[in-house]
């Protein structure tokens, strides 16, 4: 297990930070807190947008579209992150072929729903 003051590139979290249990707990929280803000206000936009006939207007619907990109990175990537941070780091889930496909799987879905909302805002 590396100490305090050491570097580690194997942090399931971010690359660079300190492998310590604090600083894991701290980001694994940080996660959750994005997580769950992230997602309550990108569904309640959605709400509103298709609730109110007001605010069904083209701008808008360019940030629903952006709205459900983030949504997927906020309701399935960062809770996922959230929970494996809390792991140890020498745990054998984090190193699973199953994770490392499903960790970049929602990744690659978010980028994607992500590069396709931008790219409707560039042909509008």
């Amino acid at each position: 297990m590396p100490n305090a003051s050491s570097w580690s590139v194997s942090s399931p979290l971010l690359l660079l930070w300190e492998d310590s249990s604090g600083t894991r707990i701290f980001l694994s929280l940080l996660y959750a807190v994005l997580a769950i803000s992230g997602t309550l206000s990108n569904v309640m936009v959605i709400y509103l947008v298709f609730s109110f006939k007001k605010l069904q207007t083209t701008s808008n619907a360019f940030i629903v579209n952006g709205c459900a990109a983030d949504l997927s990175v906020c309701a399935l990537w960062m809770p996922q992150e959230a929970v494996m941070g809390l792991l140890p780091p020498n745990s054998s889930s984090l190193r699973s072929a199953e994770y490392r496909l499903l960790r970049e799987g929602l990744l690659g879905l978010g980028l994607t729903v992500s590069m396709a909302s931008h790219l409707l805002v560039a042909f509008n």
